[in-house]
Formats: structure tokens, C-alpha cells, sequence
């Protein structure tokens, strides 16, 4: 079994995180594994990750290609969600169980899931397809609902509303500071650090490849604000954003470290129900987890026109989906 195990977890890794921390660490007894969160605050975002939901979502995700991978290796597998109610960093224990579970297909996938963040295509999302993202989630008994919309108007609104992440992080002196240290720069670093953002992965072109190495001194930043840069580079991303042929949002009643786990193992479904079909996906997550901040009364050193910025964006995201408090 312990093979077995280690190639589960060798591929269950493959799973997203925040800037690629990765943070999670395993125990093993006998046919048990243990998951432990590692709370990382010099290498995930520690403003977005508030209260740890980013990484619990990402424990979540993490949870479902063990379940997906262990039907490969012909096992079931249980799990417990927090079973220590005093150590909240014990996200879970899973019990292996041999035979009695049918190979899941989106095993082939795992590794092949992607981040595209380059301008998408523009076209109509066939509703076959459309509906086949929808039914994983109608499918499940996880606390954890998707929406999906592919109207044009929909997704010109949902892509200004999410842009204004760009415009605070780029107009915040704090939040400009910590996403350009988890940028990588090189090749060398990226092989190094082995997390954050590599700046050839994010898909820039050439010219702002430049302009971010300029920009990354708050004083020369400050200075192009002055001259509208984060408006600029906020509208830039909203038309990125909006060429997409749809967008969804998985909503829960509360803020549960529980459905968050929920959240982050329907996510993986989606995404790798997505790679399936041959469609690319992008998860946009800055305004959602600002608003959590926003929710809670924790909002650090941000202007009061950021905050009223992001109550905005998210209550345009609740219009377009027709929810309110998920």
C-alpha cells in the first residue's frame, strides 16, 4: 500500500494552490493518511488568504485527486474533515478502502490541467457543454452551488467588476509590495523557489514584461497611477476577463473551513471536466477574497475608495448570478 500511496500523492499534488505553495504535509498510518495544513506566510499571499480559506479551498482540490487518483489504484477512499477540533491545520483523514470503486476518467487529466490567462476566443459555449459543467455540481451531496453564464452582457459586467482587483493591488502601497516579492524574475529563481508567480508563466507580453520590472519600485508605480496606469492596466484585464465564452462562481451559505473544502474539491471536478473538453479555464479569485476581509472588518491598511471598490465589484457579481449573501 505504500507505493500505492505515494503515487496517489505524487500526482494528487498536481493540485492548485495559491502562488504554487503547495500547503499541505502528509502522514501516514497504515491505511490512514493525514492531511496537515502549513500555514506559509512568506510564500502564499497572506492578504488574499484570510483566515486561511485560500488554502483550505486548495486542500480541497487536493483531496479530490487523491479520491480520483486512489480509483486508479483500486481503492475508495473516506474522509474525515477536521478531525481535531482543537488543531484546525489537521484538514483531514482519509482512509483508504481496497476495491468497491469504479475508475474515475478524470484521472488522465490531472496533470494535464492548466492556467490560461491569454485572451480567449470569443465564442458561444455549446449548452451541451454548458450543462455538463453544471450537472458535476447537481450531481454531488457537497454543501457547494455553480453558476454559470455565458451571456455577452453578463460577462462585460463580470469582467469590470473582477478587474478591480488590478486597480486596488496596483493603488495599494501594501498589497503592490507583496505581489511583486512573490513575483519570480528568471529561470534561475523559478527553478529555486519552485513557488510564487513566474513572470513567464503569467502570459505578458514582451513590452509589460518591462513595464512590471519597472513598476515593482512603489515610487515609479505611484507615479504612473498618477498618469492612469492601474485604471488602465484594470480595463485591460476586464476585456481579457470578458473574451472568455463563459463564466461561473461556486457559491456556499458561510464561510466554513468545511465548505471551503467543499468548494476547492468541486472546483478540481469542473476544472478537470473542463480540460476533458478541450476548454481552457482561469480562476479569478482577488474580489471574492478581498470581500471576505471586507465581511469580516479586517481590512489591513486598505484606502476607504478601495473598500468601497470592492463592496461594489461583489455586489455586482451577486447581481449578475442572482444571489446575495453566498
Amino acid at each position: 500500500m505504500i507505493n500505492d500511496i505515494r503515487k496517489i500523492l505524487e500526482l494528487a499534488a498536481y493540485a492548485p494552490s495559491g502562488d504554487n505553495c503547495q500547503p499541505w504535509r502528509f502522514v501516514g498510518d497504515g491505511d490512514f493518511l493525514e492531511i496537515h495544513n502549513i500555514e506559509h506566510p512568506t510564500y502564499d499571499h497572506p492578504f488574499y488568504n484570510f483566515r486561511q480559506k485560500g488554502s483550505f479551498f486548495a486542500h480541497g482540490c487536493l483531496i479530490e485527486n487523491i479520491i480520483i487518483a486512489s480509483s486508479v489504484e483500486g481503492y475508495g477512499v473516506a474522509v474525515e474533515l477536521f478531525p481535531d477540533s482543537k488543531d484546525s491545520n489537521f484538514v483531514a483523514r482519509l482512509r483508504l478502502i481496497p476495491g468497491g470503486t469504479t475508475r474515475d476518467e478524470l484521472f488522465v487529466h490531472i496533470d494535464r490541467r492548466v492556467t490560461n490567462r491569454k485572451k480567449y476566443k470569443n465564442v458561444q459555449l455549446p449548452a451541451a457543454q454548458q450543462q455538463a459543467l453544471l450537472n458535476i455540481a447537481q450531481l454531488t451531496s457537497k454543501p457547494v452551488r455553480a453558476h454559470l453564464t455565458s451571456k455577452r452582457d453578463d460577462l462585460i459586467r463580470l469582467g469590470r467588476a473582477l478587474s478591480a482587483n488590478e486597480q486596488v493591488v496596483l493603488e495599494s502601497e501594501v498589497l503592490h509590495q507583496t505581489f511583486f516579492s512573490h513575483i519570480v524574475w528568471s529561470d534561475i529563481e523559478e527553478k529555486k523557489v519552485r513557488s510564487g508567480l513566474y513572470l513567464r508563466t503569467m502570459e505578458l507580453p514582451l513590452p509589460i514584461r518591462g513595464i512590471f520590472r519597472l513598476i515593482r519600485r512603489w515610487p515609479v508605480q505611484r507615479v504612473m497611477n498618477k498618469l492612469g496606469f492601474s485604471k488602465l492596466a484594470a480595463a485591460n484585464n476586464a476585456q481579457i476577463y470578458s473574451s472568455g465564452s463563459a463564466m461561473g462562481i461556486l457559491t456556499m451559505e458561510d464561510d466554513s473551513n468545511n465548505n471551503f473544502i467543499c468548494a476547492g474539491r468541486l472546483f478540481q471536478r469542473i476544472w478537470l471536466q473542463c480540460t476533458s473538453m478541450g476548454l481552457s479555464l482561469q480562476p479569478i479569485t482577488g474580489i471574492l477574497y478581498l470581500m471576505l476581509r471586507v465581511l469580516a472588518g479586517d481590512t489591513g491598511q486598505l484606502l476607504t475608495r478601495h473598500i468601497e471598490l470592492v463592496k461594489k465589484s461583489y455586489q455586482e457579481i451577486e447581481s449578475v448570478f442572482s444571489v446575495s449573501g453566498a
